[in-house]
Order: C-alpha cells, then sequence, then structure tokens
C-alpha cells in the first residue's frame, strides 16, 4: 500500500531533517496548502533515512518513488503529476492553433523518460495510445519499470535502455547524486565533475528504430525531449521524425547545449524543420504563448543566458491555421 502523503510527523522527526530549528518554525507558520506541501516534504525527506522507496497515487497514477532522488520524486510525492502542467499548457496552445487538444491516440515519444513521468500522464489523462521511452540511466529504469507494471501499461510501452544520440555506440553518462533528472551525457567534455559516478551507457539514434520498423513517425501524438543539455545531438539522430512534422516539447537550456557542443546544432536543426515556436516559460512564468518564428530563438537564448536559466519550447508543425 502507498505511504498516505499528508501524515503530519511530530515536532521530534521535524527537528531530525535537514531544515532543523528553522523547518520547525516554518512548518509551524504555514496554513492551508503551504502547509500540506511542506508536511509531504518533510515526509519524503524523513522516509530517506528509512527506505529507498515510496509509493503515492496521484490522479488515478500510482507512482514508486526514489527517496534519494531529491527533485522530481520528491516533487511528484508533493504536488502530483510533474509533467501535467506543461502538458496542458503546450495541448492547449495547439489547439488554440488548430491542432491537437491532446494525443489523440498517437504515441508519446518519450526521449529522456526518467522515473516514467511524462509517460503516465500522457496515457492516464492525454489520450496517448502508449509511449516509446527512452532512457539511459540503470537506477531511474528500475523506477520506470515498476511504474509501467503498476500501471498495467506492460503491452502498451516500449522502452530503450539507452541514450538518444547522432550516433549508435556507448556514451558516458554522469550521474547526479541527488537529482536523477540531472544525469547528463558526456559530450564535448561537458558535466565532466570531479569525483561524480560515471557509467558507460549505450547510444541509438531515434532514425534507425524508424528505419528498422520500431517506430513509425506518423503514428506520433508528440515528442517529449529533456535530456539536460544533449537535445540538439539526439534531435540529431531524429531528422525523420522531424521531417514528420510532429508537435515537438523540449527543455531549452542555453547554457547546457553549449556546454556539450549542441547549441549551433538544436538551432540549425530547428530552423530546417520547423518555421515558428511557443516558449512554454519556466515553471510558474507567465508568457504570452504566441507562436513565435524560429528567427526569434536567438532573443529567447538571450532571455534566458543564465547558467542555470531553462524553458521549455513547443516547436509547431506546419499546416496550423493559427
Amino acid at each position: 500500500m502507498p505511504i498516505e502523503p499528508l501524515a503530519l510527523p511530530s515536532l521530534a522527526e521535524l527537528r531530525a531533517t535537514v531544515g532543523g530549528r528553522q523547518t520547525v518554525r516554518r512548518f509551524l507558520r504555514a496554513r492551508g496548502d503551504e502547509r500540506r506541501a511542506l508536511t509531504r516534504d518533510l515526509v519524503f525527506r524523513l522516509a530517506g533515512h528509512f527506505t529507498p522507496t515510496l509509493a503515492v497515487d496521484s490522479d488515478g497514477v500510482r507512482f514508486h518513488l526514489n527517496t534519494a532522488d531529491r527533485e522530481i520524486s520528491r516533487i511528484v510525492y508533493i504536488f502530483g503529476l510533474y509533467d501535467r502542467p506543461l502538458m496542458q499548457t503546450a495541448f492547449a496552445a495547439l489547439a488554440r492553433l488548430g491542432g491537437p487538444a491532446g494525443f489523440e491516440g498517437g504515441l508519446l515519444l518519450d526521449v529522456g523518460a526518467n522515473i516514467g513521468t511524462t509517460t503516465l500522464t500522457a496515457t492516464a489523462h492525454f489520450g496517448a495510445a502508449g509511449a516509446v521511452a527512452i532512457e539511459p540511466d540503470p537506477v531511474n529504469l528500475r523506477f520506470f519499470d515498476l511504474n509501467v507494471a503498476a500501471n498495467g501499461l506492460g503491452d502498451r510501452v516500449r522502452v530503450h535502455r539507452a541514450a538518444a544520440s547522432d550516433r549508435a555506440g556507448t556514451l558516458e553518462l554522469e550521474r547526479s547524486d541527488w537529482n536523477a533528472g540531472d544525469h547528463r551525457v558526456r559530450t564535448n567534455g561537458a558535466g565532466a565533475q570531479a569525483g561524480a559516478e560515471v557509467v558507460e551507457v549505450p547510444a541509438i539514434r531515434i532514425d534507425d528504430l524508424v528505419e528498422g520498423g520500431e517506430l513509425d513517425p506518423a503514428g506520433i501524438g508528440a515528442v517529449w525531449i529533456d535530456v539536460q543539455g544533449h537535445e540538439g545531438h539526439a534531435l540529431a539522430g531524429a531528422v525523420k521524425v522531424l521531417e514528420a512534422q510532429v508537435p515537438v516539447v523540449l527543455e531549452y537550456w542555453p547554457a547546457g547545449l553549449r556546454a556539450a557542443g549542441g547549441f549551433e546544432l538544436l538551432g540549425e536543426l530547428i530552423a530546417a524543420h520547423y518555421e515558428r515556436f511557443i516558449d512554454l516559460g519556466r515553471p510558474g512564468e507567465r508568457t504570452s504563448l504566441a507562436p513565435q518564428p524560429v528567427a526569434e530563438l536567438g532573443r529567447v537564448a538571450e532571455r534566458y543566458g543564465g547558467e542555470d536559466d531553462h524553458t521549455d519550447l513547443l516547436l509547431l508543425p506546419g499546416g496550423l491555421t493559427g
């Protein structure tokens, strides 16, 4: 059975968490949604001292979470479906332009699938018939497998245990010790941090999946890609998907792309296959959601020019009326 996320810890347990007395004072001052969110945060942090996993039900989806992951798993435990707000925004923007309001029975191509947050959200709430997922990290994959099985999606989801890139073979994956969404493929010397755990992982080209008959671009409802600066390389190996004018939502992190040697590459790929995009904004940020010509991508890169600044882009297929 999943652990109840709203169980209130005792003051002694609160003092045992990282925040100490400051966390206790913040908890006692908080009210309403803030207190509920803080309670879930504290429960998650405490659980990490006793168990490697937690289970939680969120909007009809069962998640098995990694208590060593203080980012995505923690956020899912506190707030629920991690990708739902972004997916709602992206499909609302597409629908206003005459595009689909969901997957409408198409597949999700989930590149950088992590523990399955995007795959489960798409299949449970946005009409995806299933997913083709690509994820290289062995720990994330264990949780991905658990989550797919827990939600009865074994016959609708295919996972490739590899990094999507511009060439097949092997790559080095640098693993974050606290954020399971911040593992980075080492290219161009990017991500080389002293003491970081590095594992060798298989690399695949998405175009090879197409050519081998494992993936039909015509059946893809949307592509979701978040691979920590490796987006240019991943899409360079997915030209057949881009040629099919599939909507693409991708994390746009200029500093990370530059570090990985993929900034110019990604810009060239977008310009070659799409005419317009929408800046979906950072989490919690208001944007106009107005389509922009790809020539304006440089201005977006300037707007998010800081070391950790990033946004999400929706690449718009041709033929939309808006």
